[in-house]
């Protein structure tokens, strides 16, 4: 049984325990802003998923009942970017393409939300994120270097762009 939804409350523990798996397994991270757990706690999570947050939505992939990815769509609500999003966090096992279908569903809510294109950073050395992504139809923008910064250590990253709405449907 196969069930993608945003995640609540409820689910904290299960959003916690896998985002410590996701730290040790760097084969299925596509996009992970937050790298251990010295930097995030349980209270990051907690304010993640709590119903008050309208600008951070985060999305739970279930199979056979138990949390095998997740994915943190950032919408800012900022004049003038209201029109796009931003993959924070993106982690699925290697299980019957449940990236892909965990990608639709986040770009059906897209639609919904009138949210005409999704960007995602991807570290330049994560080379089967880059593959995902590019097959799934996004494109490179753009690179960034010194991206993210964690101590000492400077993180580049390619930005890329999926587009919602097409541009014949802007006419």
């Amino acid at each position: 049984m196969k069930e993608i939804r945003l995640l609540n409350p409820d689910d904290l523990e299960e959003v916690y325990q896998l985002f410590k798996e996701a730290t040790s397994d760097p084969k299925n991270i596509y996009t992970w802003a937050i790298y251990d757990e010295d930097k995030v706690c349980r209270e990051y999570f907690k304010k993640l998923i709590d119903a008050n947050n309208n600008a951070q939505y985060l999305f739970g992939v279930f199979f056979n009942n138990e949390l095998v990815g997740a994915l943190t769509l950032f919408h800012p609500i900022i004049v003038g970017t209201q029109h796009k999003a931003i993959i924070e966090n993106m982690y699925v096992k290697d299980i019957d393409h449940l990236d892909e279908k965990l990608l639709n569903t986040v770009a059906n809510f897209c639609t919904e939300l009138q949210i005409e294109k999704i960007m995602a950073p991807v570290a330049s050395n994560n080379i089967s994120a880059l593959t995902f992504y590019s097959e799934y139809g996004f494109s490179k923008i753009g690179f960034e270097t010194n991206s993210r910064k964690y101590g000492d250590e400077y993180i580049d990253e390619h930005w890329l762009i999926y587009p919602i709405k097409k541009a014949a449907d802007v006419n």
